[in-house]
């Protein structure tokens, strides 16, 4: 009887860790790489991530990293999309995101400036995360 409770809260603390949550309450950007770096690490755990927050320049990375199962916004996340410093980081930026932003942000002509054109929570082609 002990082994079977013993298995049994073993297999639910691992099936809850396997469905965490990463909370992106804010990024302003920095590093095309890192940022690559550090959501792949996240979607590879198997965690989902809550954008609740402004999403800014290479954040915008993650948005190829993630099932539109394992990604959710609340009514806090924007995001800010521009061109990179030239044409090879513009395509490397671009090239991360899903064909509805893809569409958004041609249609709004975000990267083809430097100042930042604000996508609002209203806009946003993901799923709204459940209360």
């Amino acid at each position: 009887m002990r082994k079977i409770i013993l298995l049994a809260t073993v297999i639910g603390m691992s099936s809850s860790y396997a469905h965490a949550t990463y909370w992106m309450r804010g990024d302003m950007g920095g590093k095309i790489p890192e940022h690559e770096a550090k959501y792949r690490a996240i979607a590879a755990s198997g965690e989902s991530i809550v954008i609740d927050g402004l999403c800014q320049s290479s954040c915008t990375v993650l948005l190829d990293m993630f099932p539109p199962n394992r990604i959710c916004i609340t009514p806090r996340a924007s995001f800010n999309f521009h061109a990179g410093p030239g044409p090879i980081k513009t395509e490397m930026m671009e090239s991360h995101y899903p064909p509805a932003f893809r569409a958004w942000v041609r249609r709004h002509h975000a990267m083809e400036k430097t100042s930042f054109t604000h996508m609002s929570y209203r806009e946003i082609p993901l799923r709204h995360c459940k209360k």
